[in-house]
C-alpha cells in the first residue's frame, strides 16, 4: 500500500458525553477519502477581507468541508471561535475587532476538525481614513494655475496623496499635519473631474475623496495680418500673421491659413510658433493690381478659430 495510502486517521465516539467532559466538535460527514486527502494536502483558502477597521466585525470563510463539519478559525490575540459548516460545506465566522486592537497586520487561520485542512491569511487592522479635496480657485479659468489640497483625517495619515484628473495623474504630494498640496499649471479646454486619492499606511486605510468637477470653454483667439502697403511686380514681400488668447500656461498651437487673392491667387498653410506667430512669403504678380491678403487660425486644442480682417497689398 505504501507510507501514504492512508491520510490521516482520526477515531472517535459519537455517542455523548456523561459528567462534566466536553463534547468532541463534529467530524462531519466524510466524503470520498482519496478527494479528501487531495483536499488536506492542498489545503483551503479563506474568504476574508484583506483588511478590517478597529470596532467593526471581520467574517472569515472558508468553502470545501464536509458538510457539518466543526471549524476553528483562530485570529491572532483573539479568542478562537468554532463554527459549524453548513450542508454545502461552507463555514462562516464573525470575530469581533475591538476599537483598541493593535493596529498592523494580525494573523488568521482555520482548521477543520475532522480533516484537519489548513487555511491561512493576513489581513491589516486599519484605522478608517476620510479624503476631502480643495480647489484654489474653485472655478478656474483655461490655462490658470490651480492649487489642489486635500486634507486626510483619520488615525495615522502619514503618507502620500495622488491628484487625479479623470484616469490622468496629475502628481502626488506627501500629508503634512493631516493635508498634501499640489499646484498645477492649467487646465484644457474640456470637462475636468479633480479627485485626491490617500494611499493609506500600514495601520490607517487608503481613501478617496469625491470629485470635484468642473467644464472649461475653448479660448476666444484673434488674428492679425501685417505686411508692406505696396510692393513691386514680381517682387517677394512677406507677410507676418500673430494670433493671440493663449491664456496662462496653455499655448497656442495649430496652424494658419493664410489666402492671397488678386491676379493670381495663393493658398498657404503653416503651423504657428509657440509665440503665436507665422512667416510667409509670397511672390507678387507681375502686373500691377491690389492683392486682398486674409489669414485665418483654424483653431485646435483649448483655442477656437478666428479671422483676420483684410490687409491689401498695391502691386506697382
Amino acid at each position: 500500500m505504501g507510507v501514504e495510502a492512508i491520510g490521516f486517521t482520526q477515531v472517535r465516539e459519537d455517542d455523548g458525553v456523561t459528567g462534566s467532559a466536553v463534547e468532541v466538535a463534529p467530524f462531519g460527514k466524510a466524503g470520498d477519502p482519496c478527494a479528501e486527502l487531495e483536499a488536506v494536502r492542498a489545503g483551503g483558502v479563506l474568504d476574508v477581507a484583506d483588511e478590517v477597521a478597529p470596532g467593526a466585525d471581520l467574517t472569515v470563510g472558508l468553502a470545501g468541508n464536509r458538510a457539518g463539519e466543526a471549524v476553528t478559525v483562530t485570529v491572532d490575540g483573539f479568542e478562537p471561535t468554532t463554527v459549524v459548516a453548513d450542508g454545502t460545506g461552507v463555514a462562516s465566522a464573525t470575530v469581533a475587532v475591538p476599537a483598541d486592537a493593535e493596529r498592523g497586520e494580525v494573523a488568521v487561520s482555520a482548521v477543520a476538525a475532522g480533516t484537519r485542512r489548513t487555511a491561512e491569511a493576513v489581513v491589516n487592522v486599519r484605522d478608517a481614513s476620510t479624503t476631502t479635496l480643495a480647489v484654489n480657485p474653485t472655478t478656474p479659468k483655461l490655462g490658470q494655475k490651480v492649487t489642489l489640497t486635500a486634507t486626510v483625517a483619520g488615525g495615522d495619515t502619514a503618507g502620500t496623496v495622488e491628484f487625479l484628473d479623470g484616469k490622468k495623474s496629475l502628481g502626488t504630494a506627501a500629508v503634512a499635519s493631516g493635508q498634501a498640496t499640489l499646484t498645477v499649471k492649467g487646465f484644457k479646454a474640456g470637462a475636468h473631474s479633480l479627485v485626491a486619492k490617500f494611499g493609506g499606511s500600514a495601520v490607517t486605510s487608503a481613501s478617496q475623496s469625491i470629485p470635484v468637477e468642473f467644464v472649461l470653454g475653448k479660448g476666444v483667439t484673434a488674428t492679425k495680418v501685417a505686411g508692406p502697403k505696396k510692393v513691386g511686380k514680381g517682387k517677394k514681400y512677406v507677410i507676418r500673421v500673430a494670433v493671440t488668447g493663449a491664456a496662462g500656461e496653455e499655448k497656442l498651437t495649430g496652424k494658419v491659413k493664410v489666402v492671397v487673392k488678386g491676379a493670381k491667387k495663393a493658398t498657404r498653410t503653416v503651423t504657428v510658433k509657440a509665440n503665436g506667430t507665422a512667416t510667409l512669403t509670397f511672390v507678387a504678380p507681375n502686373r500691377k493690381g491690389k492683392l486682398r491678403i486674409v489669414a485665418t487660425y483654424v483653431g485646435a486644442g483649448s483655442y477656437k478659430a478666428s479671422t483676420s480682417t483684410v490687409k491689401v497689398v498695391n502691386v506697382r
